[in-house]
C-alpha cells in the first residue's frame, strides 16, 4: 500500500506522466458501442496516465501503449476493469474519474504483499512514502502508517514494562 500511495501521488497529485511502452502490434479491444461512447470523453485522461487508447470503429478501442509499470498487464483485462469501475461508480465526473483511474493504475502497478525487497529498495520505499503529501493512507483510504504507543505494545504482549 505504501508503493501504491507513492505511485498515486506521482501520477495524480504531481501530474507526472509515466513513460509509455508502445504495444507492437497495437491491441484492438472490443468493448461495445455504449462503452466506446462512455469512454470517449476520458481518452485524454487515459493519455495523461500513460494509456494510449483511441476509438477504433463503433464498438472497439485500440490500445497503442501502456505505462511502463503496466507493460505486463493484458490491455483487454485492464480496460474491462476500468470500464467496470466506471460503471459501478455511475458517474462521469472528470476529476473523480481521474482520481479513480490513477488510484486503480497505482494499485495494479504497486509492489504486492509477500514480495521480498532488498534492504536498499525497502529503505527507498520508506523515504519516498515519507516524502508524500498524504503518507498515512493508500489512495483508497486504507492505513499505510499506524502509530503504536508503548501502552499498545504492552497490551498486545500482555506485559507491562
Amino acid at each position: 500500500m505504501a508503493h501504491e500511495r507513492i505511485l498515486y501521488e506521482r501520477l495524480f497529485l504531481r501530474r507526472h506522466r509515466p513513460a509509455v511502452q508502445p504495444l507492437l502490434p497495437p491491441q484492438v479491444v472490443k468493448v461495445g458501442p455504449a462503452a466506446v461512447a462512455r469512454l470517449g470523453p476520458f481518452l485524454d485522461e487515459f493519455a495523461q496516465a500513460g494509456l494510449e487508447v483511441e476509438a477504433f470503429g463503433e464498438d472497439a478501442l485500440v490500445v497503442r501503449g501502456l505505462p511502463d509499470f503496466l507493460v505486463e498487464r493484458d490491455p483487454q483485462a485492464l480496460l474491462e476493469e476500468l470500464l467496470e469501475r466506471l460503471d459501478t461508480q455511475g458517474r462521469l465526473d472528470l476529476d473523480a474519474f481521474r482520481r479513480e483511474l490513477n488510484a486503480e493504475l497505482s494499485c495494479k502497478a504497486a509492489i504486492k504483499k509477500h514480495h521480498r525487497l532488498p534492504a536498499e529498495l525497502a529503505q527507498r520505499l520508506v523515504e519516498d512514502l515519507l516524502a508524500c503529501d498524504v503518507p498515512h493512507t493508500c489512495p483508497h483510504g486504507r492505513p499505510v502508517i499506524k502509530k503504536l504507543t508503548r501502552g499498545d505494545l504492552e497490551r498486545s504482549f500482555g506485559r507491562r514494562v
